[in-house]
């Protein structure tokens, strides 16, 4: 009797030799599951924290703007517009935006294991001693546990919880996504591919303009692999027009950077230059910038490498060249540029050397934007290295190739634990203003480097909002030793000194503030708010009329303008005023109970009772006082 086995292996052996059995098609659903639910986890609780820098952009009045964004090609248009949509579906509910980062950051993640995953496989089949099929188990395992390891790394921390970061992370996203659909062009010869790979580069230029030195990557890639797609001239043609269209645009929307130095503390660091008897040059700046951010390369990937937390900060003052031939600034260049051929070297080698190059290579392409302006005020920023060090994980086969899979699992186990508790750490400094900038005074312990001031103004600021000014009067008086030439601190010491009823010294340090910059909105805002408490209503309205024609939708003015207008019986105005607060700030409260008196005053008590019980339901309690005893208030 013959069995059923035997059976089927004669079936087997009878079948047609042109129809094999088809291999098992590798799942991502497991890793990517894994990988998705490990980076909300990481960031659970965080989904409530306050803005950070973010309320330039992330307010009612810039939000609703930025939903037309891509239909002008604005820069950062397609991250930016994400903050549009979301206060448009749940206003501005910072849960939301805080969700949406982590979910761009989970996507980001994915992007990384896709990308390492047929990076790998690809630098594998091009090899003749690593086709096996335990060579591909391990080169998967190796690309999962790089985008595990990019996942939760605490440096990425400072991109997800910078709101406007988004824009970084979905530039990275995009790119490892162009990235990916690029090696499956060189891979597989699809042409289409090439046109996915383009297409997604340029979503990442409309995400973040810092992506620009992608096409420098997927030409390392290339040289890697060596293949090429093959296409006619036309469409190569095309690609490369595709590719300069989108770089052109880009370099348009940043033109007014190159070479400068954009950024507003320039003008303080022109006074405090002046002040100490150098001159000021924007041409010798900028090529002390040059250098110093050759040489901050190495810090950035070596904080990638050794993450310890006593090294970070949302702000790292550093030491920065004042030309291009200071010591030991000027060994930035060239040591910049022999890590670069090294790493291209590496390349050419092609297999696991070649992974090792292109993981140094990789961060160090998309680096250069960091040379196109002077970098002053910001010259070390932990965010920025997100999108740089993305491909570093390439390096893993390298460092792995001895390890049999078993120690691969316990190492990269033992690294995500360590790395997700440093991130946890540092995901904590968000949890406040206060937490943050105190983070920032305790790690900026030299206080010569330039613009060292600048955790102590923004704690004073902190400090400010929950009440505590004495704490904040010291630190703005530190600033002030530091930086006699910041107009934040002379602003933010006149409103402490307002709050104590000294009025003449609060406006002297306003006063003082508009003399350093006479452009400065907030100063002539603040002014007008000193003068008004001060009961001088004809140079408030003429302070607030100064701000608003600088910043013309600044609620602030608007609301202290209203103020000034009710005083003096222009209870029209005031409406005017206070119904365009209201416009992009709907439950403002104070702009409520504002607005409820003036209708009190206009003679129609219903719309005051309506705007007064609003504010007293939200919790202003000079609402609440204008009632008497009665029904209690019941719940919007």
């Amino acid at each position: 009797m013959t069995s059923r086995s035997a059976k089927r292996k004669k079936q087997r052996a009878r079948a047609p030799v042109g129809t094999p059995t088809a291999a098992p098609a590798r799942s991502y659903a497991l890793p990517c599951a894994l990988l998705f639910a490990g980076v909300f986890f990481l960031y659970a609780g965080s989904y409530q924290y306050p803005l950070v820098f973010d309320d330039r952009l992330i307010n009612p009045v810039e939000l609703p703007r930025m939903a037309t964004f891509c239909t002008t090609l604005e820069k950062r248009c397609m991250s930016y517009s994400t903050f549009s949509l979301t206060y448009l579906a749940v206003g501005l509910d910072l849960f939301w935006f805080r969700f949406g980062n982590v979910l761009c950051h989970a996507l980001a993640t994915l992007a990384c294991f896709l990308f390492l995953d047929r990076l790998f496989d690809a630098v594998r089949r091009q090899s003749p001693d690593g086709a096996g099929a335990n060579s591909a188990a391990k080169d998967r395992l190796l690309a999962f546990c790089g985008a595990v390891l990019f996942a939760v790394h605490p440096v990425a921390v400072y991109a997800v919880g910078y709101l406007v970061q988004r824009s970084t992370v979905m530039a990275t996203m995009f790119s490892l996504l162009s990235l990916t659909a690029f090696v499956r062009a060189l891979s597989d010869g699809g042409r289409r591919w090439l046109w996915v790979a383009v297409a997604l580069y340029a979503a990442a230029l409309l995400s973040k303009e810092h992506a620009i030195m992608l096409p420098a990557v997927a030409l390392a890639i290339a040289v890697l692999l060596g293949k090429r797609v093959m296409t006619t001239r036309l469409e190569q043609f095309a690609l490369a027009a595709a590719i300069v269209v989108a770089g052109t645009l880009v370099t348009l929307q940043v033109r007014h950077v190159i070479g400068t130095s954009p950024e507003y503390f320039t003008r303080e660091l022109r006074a405090l230059r002046e002040a100490s008897g150098a001159i000021f040059d924007p041409t010798q700046d900028y090529l002390g910038s040059v250098v110093t951010q050759a040489g901050l390369y190495f810090k950035y990937v070596l904080l990638w490498l050794v993450p310890y937390p006593g090294w970070m900060s949302v702000d790292i003052r550093t030491p920065i060249a004042s030309g291009p031939l200071e010591w030991p600034f000027v060994l930035g260049v060239p040591a910049f540029l022999a890590y670069g051929a090294a790493a291209a070297w590496l390349i050419l080698r092609r297999g696991t050397l070649g992974l090792l190059g292109l993981g140094m290579l990789f961060p160090w392409l998309l680096f250069f934007t960091e040379f196109v302006t002077a970098r002053i005020q910001e010259p070390f920023v932990l965010y920025r290295g997100y999108l740089w060090m993305a491909g570093l994980p390439a390096i893993l086969p390298f460092l792995a190739r001895r390890l049999p899979p078993r120690y691969i699992v316990i190492a990269c186990a033992v690294l995500a634990v360590a790395l997700g508790a440093a991130a946890r750490e540092r995901l904590a400094t968000f949890q406040s203003n206060l937490a943050l900038w105190d983070d920032v005074v305790r790690k900026n312990t030299d206080l010569s480097l330039i613009f060292v001031d600048r955790g102590y103004s923004n704690r004073a600021v902190a400090l400010m909002r929950e009440g505590r000014n004495e704490e904040a009067l010291r630190d703005l008086e530190m600033t002030l030793k530091l930086n006699p030439q910041s107009s934040h601190a002379y602003v933010n010491r006149g409103t402490v000194l307002s709050k104590r009823g000294e009025h003449e010294r609060a406006l002297a340090d306003v006063d003082h503030a508009i003399k350093l910059d006479p452009n400065f909105a907030d100063a002539h805002a603040e002014r007008c708010a000193t003068l008004l408490a001060m009961d001088d209503l004809d140079r408030a309205l003429e302070a607030c009329d100064t701000a608003l024609r600088m910043a013309p939708e600044m609620p602030t003015a608007l609301l202290n303008r209203a103020v000034v207008y009710a005083r003096k019986r222009r209870l029209q105005d005031a409406l005017a005023d206070l119904n365009k607060i209201l416009g992009f700030e709907p439950n403002h409260a104070i702009t409520l109970y504002n607005r409820g008196m003036v209708y009190r005053d206009l003679g129609r008590p219903a719309d005051s009772d309506q705007d007064l019980r609003a504010s007293c339901r939200i919790g202003f309690s000079p609402a609440c006082a204008q009632f008497r005893p009665g029904p209690p208030l019941k719940g919007p």
